[in-house]
């Protein structure tokens, strides 16, 4: 289930605030937004990422999908995390480390690879 799309010029403002030292509710309030989203904006641009600002909406790319995902399972990163830098859902993580073919061979073995992942990895 998807939401409407945020015009760019509310994301511009939301940038602003948070260059201005605004936090996220703070931003989500004046904006009449609802804080998750702001919250997305903010883990970004704290990250040094500010494309979400200008970006435009784009589906899925299988690549990006396999990319969330080698780093999600090579690193003490959470998923949460992952979906929001990579600009996917959270759920297409989970998707992805279930559904996806292994690209490496740290899979199974990363000491950083969570219990869980482990375990539907050996069940492939």
């Amino acid at each position: 289930m998807g939401g409407k799309r945020i015009a760019k010029e509310i994301k511009q403002k939301a940038l602003e605030l948070f260059q201005q030292g605004f936090s996220y509710k703070a931003t989500s309030s004046q904006l009449s937004l609802k804080q998750s989203t702001v919250n997305n904006w903010y883990l970004l641009f704290r990250s040094g990422d500010t494309s979400w600002a200008t970006a435009k909406y784009r589906k899925t790319n299988i690549g990006v999908l396999q990319r969330a995902v080698d780093e999600y399972l090579n690193t003490g990163q959470g998923y949460k995390t992952i979906a929001v830098k990579y600009g996917i859902k959270r759920n297409f993580v989970n998707y992805g480390v279930v559904q996806l073919p292994p690209r490496s061979k740290f899979y199974a073995v990363s000491p950083r690879t969570k219990a869980k992942d482990k375990k539907r990895i050996a069940i492939r």
